[in-house]
Protein backbone atom coordinates (compact mmCIF):
# COMPACT_ATOMS: atom_id res chain seq x y z
CA UNK A 1 0.00 0.00 0.00
CA UNK A 2 2.86 2.25 1.04
CA UNK A 3 4.47 1.74 -2.12
CA UNK A 4 1.53 2.38 -4.37
CA UNK A 5 0.69 5.45 -2.08
CA UNK A 6 -2.90 3.47 -1.46
CA UNK A 7 -4.77 5.51 0.88
CA UNK A 8 -6.53 3.13 3.85
CA UNK A 9 -9.38 5.28 4.90
CA UNK A 10 -9.90 4.45 8.72
CA UNK A 11 -12.68 4.65 11.11
CA UNK A 12 -11.14 5.13 14.29
CA UNK A 13 -14.52 5.48 16.63
CA UNK A 14 -14.05 1.95 16.09
CA UNK A 15 -11.30 0.88 18.44
CA UNK A 16 -13.59 2.00 21.29
CA UNK A 17 -17.25 0.76 20.07
CA UNK A 18 -15.79 -2.69 19.36
CA UNK A 19 -15.07 -3.56 22.67
CA UNK A 20 -15.74 -7.20 22.14
CA UNK A 21 -12.37 -7.44 19.57
CA UNK A 22 -9.96 -8.71 22.19
CA UNK A 23 -12.36 -11.43 23.39
CA UNK A 24 -13.52 -12.74 19.87
CA UNK A 25 -10.33 -12.89 18.18
CA UNK A 26 -7.66 -13.30 21.35
CA UNK A 27 -4.83 -11.13 22.83
CA UNK A 28 -2.12 -12.54 20.55
CA UNK A 29 -4.58 -11.23 17.05
CA UNK A 30 -6.02 -8.31 18.71
CA UNK A 31 -2.66 -6.50 18.70
CA UNK A 32 -3.39 -6.42 14.71
CA UNK A 33 -6.80 -4.72 14.81
CA UNK A 34 -6.84 -1.07 13.93
CA UNK A 35 -2.89 -0.67 13.56
CA UNK A 36 -2.65 2.81 12.56
CA UNK A 37 0.23 3.67 14.18
CA UNK A 38 2.38 0.72 12.03
CA UNK A 39 0.12 1.69 9.04
CA UNK A 40 1.49 5.21 9.41
CA UNK A 41 5.03 4.01 10.18
CA UNK A 42 5.32 2.22 7.31
CA UNK A 43 4.27 5.12 5.28
CA UNK A 44 0.66 4.11 4.51
CA UNK A 45 -1.12 7.10 3.60
CA UNK A 46 -4.06 7.91 6.23
CA UNK A 47 -6.98 9.47 5.75
CA UNK A 48 -9.48 9.36 9.12
CA UNK A 49 -13.14 9.31 9.20
CA UNK A 50 -16.39 9.05 11.13
CA UNK A 51 -17.94 6.11 9.57
CA UNK A 52 -21.46 8.20 9.88
CA UNK A 53 -24.13 7.06 10.48
CA UNK A 54 -22.97 3.71 11.84
CA UNK A 55 -20.33 6.02 14.36
CA UNK A 56 -21.07 9.24 16.06
CA UNK A 57 -19.97 12.57 12.69
CA UNK A 58 -17.65 13.85 15.55
CA UNK A 59 -14.34 14.86 14.55
CA UNK A 60 -13.26 15.08 18.43
CA UNK A 61 -14.58 11.62 19.01
CA UNK A 62 -12.70 10.30 15.89
CA UNK A 63 -9.30 12.29 17.34
CA UNK A 64 -9.96 10.69 20.97
CA UNK A 65 -10.13 7.28 19.22
CA UNK A 66 -6.89 7.73 17.32
CA UNK A 67 -4.90 8.80 20.48
CA UNK A 68 -6.04 7.18 23.16
CA UNK A 69 -7.70 4.00 21.67
CA UNK A 70 -9.04 1.59 24.43
CA UNK A 71 -8.66 -0.76 26.63
CA UNK A 72 -8.72 -4.27 24.64
CA UNK A 73 -6.45 -2.09 22.24
CA UNK A 74 -3.92 0.14 24.37
CA UNK A 75 -1.16 0.77 21.62
CA UNK A 76 -1.17 1.73 18.25
CA UNK A 77 -2.31 5.59 18.40
CA UNK A 78 -0.97 8.54 16.69
CA UNK A 79 -0.16 11.94 18.30
CA UNK A 80 -2.13 14.70 18.02
CA UNK A 81 0.21 16.21 15.29
CA UNK A 82 -0.63 13.43 13.02
CA UNK A 83 -4.21 12.67 13.92
CA UNK A 84 -4.60 16.05 12.91
CA UNK A 85 -2.43 15.52 10.13
CA UNK A 86 -4.55 12.59 8.63
CA UNK A 87 -7.89 14.08 9.06
CA UNK A 88 -7.31 16.97 7.17
CA UNK A 89 -4.39 16.79 4.96
CA UNK A 90 -4.75 12.86 4.14
CA UNK A 91 -8.48 13.01 3.89
CA UNK A 92 -7.69 16.08 0.98
CA UNK A 93 -5.00 13.61 -0.26
CA UNK A 94 -7.50 10.68 -0.36
CA UNK A 95 -9.81 12.93 -2.49
CA UNK A 96 -6.78 14.03 -4.92
CA UNK A 97 -7.48 17.31 -3.53
CA UNK A 98 -4.62 18.12 -1.68
CA UNK A 99 -3.89 21.52 -3.64
CA UNK A 100 -7.24 23.06 -2.78
CA UNK A 101 -8.10 21.29 0.50
CA UNK A 102 -6.80 19.95 3.84
CA UNK A 103 -4.87 23.16 5.14
CA UNK A 104 -4.75 26.60 5.33
CA UNK A 105 -2.69 27.79 2.54
CA UNK A 106 -2.58 30.44 -0.02
CA UNK A 107 -4.76 29.45 -3.49
CA UNK A 108 -6.77 27.27 -1.02
CA UNK A 109 -10.16 27.05 0.24
CA UNK A 110 -10.02 28.06 3.86
CA UNK A 111 -12.17 25.61 5.48
CA UNK A 112 -11.55 25.86 9.12
CA UNK A 113 -13.11 25.60 12.47
CA UNK A 114 -12.31 28.12 15.66
CA UNK A 115 -12.45 25.36 18.73
CA UNK A 116 -13.57 25.73 22.22
CA UNK A 117 -10.22 25.39 23.73
CA UNK A 118 -6.71 24.85 22.48
CA UNK A 119 -6.15 20.90 21.66
CA UNK A 120 -2.43 21.31 22.12
CA UNK A 121 -2.86 22.36 25.66
CA UNK A 122 -5.15 19.81 26.89
CA UNK A 123 -4.44 15.91 27.86
CA UNK A 124 -5.14 13.63 25.38
CA UNK A 125 -7.74 12.43 27.52
CA UNK A 126 -9.20 15.41 27.18
CA UNK A 127 -9.76 16.01 23.33
CA UNK A 128 -13.28 14.54 23.00
CA UNK A 129 -14.79 17.48 25.21
CA UNK A 130 -13.37 20.10 22.87
CA UNK A 131 -16.15 21.94 20.76
CA UNK A 132 -16.23 23.80 16.87
CA UNK A 133 -17.41 27.52 17.95
CA UNK A 134 -17.43 28.22 14.60
CA UNK A 135 -17.35 26.62 11.22
CA UNK A 136 -15.94 28.26 8.10
CA UNK A 137 -16.31 27.22 4.72
CA UNK A 138 -14.29 28.80 1.73
CA UNK A 139 -13.35 31.46 4.10
CA UNK A 140 -16.93 32.37 4.83
CA UNK A 141 -18.67 32.01 8.40
CA UNK A 142 -21.09 28.97 8.31
CA UNK A 143 -22.17 28.01 11.36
Amino acid sequence: MAGRRIVAVIQPQFVPSDSWTGERVGPDRAAWAYPFRSMRDAGIPLALSSDAPVERANSFACFSAVMNRAPWSPTGGLTFEETLHDYCLGSAYSLHAEHRLGSLESGKLADFVVLSTDPTAISPTEIANVTADAVYVAGQLAV
